[in-house]
């Protein structure tokens, strides 16, 4: 398992769940984009279980000083493809096992590295079955994080 990188803008937080996507040993594929991206996206050249990642906002958040704190808020859904004969609850709990991989390993990373803070408080998990006409169940997983470094005034910016 490799250190997850630290995280400056969207492209490095995509970089990072694809990283995650590829470290975890169940995950097979990663798709990135807008939510309804994702409910559209071809289901034909997927693979399960698959990590999808929700293009990001930026949050900006005043904590007193001299500098503003940067930081994304987005979410993530682990998917699971639903065959005639699986039982749903199992896929379920499989999907919502694999999201809770997921949030200890962005909570251990943030705590151990410091390159980048993963808030816990206030992360909502929704079941989502059936996601797609295709039968999909799994777990949509909102977090904020907070990216390295702040934005600070420069007078030598202004007239």
């Amino acid at each position: 398992m490799n250190r997850l990188p630290p995280i400056k803008n969207p492209n490095d937080l995509k970089t990072m769940f694809k990283q995650i996507q590829e470290e975890h040993k169940e995950l097979k594929f990663f798709v990135y984009g807008t939510y309804a991206d994702l409910i559209a996206a071809s289901r034909s050249d997927m693979k399960y279980p698959c990590l999808m990642l929700e293009t990001p906002n930026d949050v900006y958040n005043d904590n007193g000083a001299d500098y503003i704190l940067r930081g994304f808020e987005s979410a993530f859904i682990v998917l699971l493809t639903q065959d005639r004969d699986d039982n749903r609850q199992e896929l379920e709990a499989k999907a919502g096992e694999i999201a809770e991989d997921i949030l200890a390993r962005l909570h251990m990373e943030s705590i151990e590295y410091m390159d980048f803070h993963y808030r816990i408080d206030g992360a909502r998990a929704e079941l989502i079955d059936p996601m797609t006409q295709d039968n999909d169940v799994g777990y949509r997983v909102e977090f904020k994080i907070q990216r390295v470094g702040g934005v600070e005034h420069n007078p030598e910016k202004w007239n």
